[in-house]
């Protein structure tokens, strides 16, 4: 019985992770997609790619970090109510998870800066004119 809820339980933190990782996937590059004017813009009036590349960096940074915060915040809610739920003598204080507030730091710092790597690329590839002209049409 305990295999069989282990089995469920890691097969549905494993549905839950990819379905975060494909909404931030969504996220991402649906804004850069909809800023394509606005980055051929900015390059057009002189703004190098070094400028361009840490700008988007910034932009990654700040993303994780409010993912990460939210996420954080939600978690020790979502582990308090269980520890409220489960307990029903005060004998345990209740345990925070920190291994697994910075494991999920790290990946979710990972999997943002894959995602913006891959955004950079495909609007490095865009001709400015293109972009700009297509907009107006």
């Amino acid at each position: 019985m305990v295999l069989v809820t282990k089995i469920f339980l890691y097969g549905f933190i494993t549905v839950i992770t990819l379905i975060g990782v494909t909404n931030i996937f969504n996220t991402i590059t649906s804004n850069m997609e909809l800023r394509q004017k606005e980055f051929a813009n900015l390059k057009s009036i002189g703004m190098t790619k070094k400028e361009f590349n840490r700008m988007i960096n910034l932009e990654t940074i700040l993303y994780g970090f409010k993912a990460w915060i939210y996420g954080t915040i939600m978690g020790l809610i979502g582990t308090y109510a269980m520890y409220q739920a489960a307990s029903i003598k005060k004998i345990s204080e209740m345990y925070i998870p920190i291994n697994a507030i910075l494991i999920s730091a790290v990946f979710v710092f990972i999997f943002v800066f894959i995602i913006m790597r891959y955004s950079i690329k495909k609007i490095n590839k865009q001709n400015i004119i293109e972009t700009i002209r297509k907009d107006n049409i």
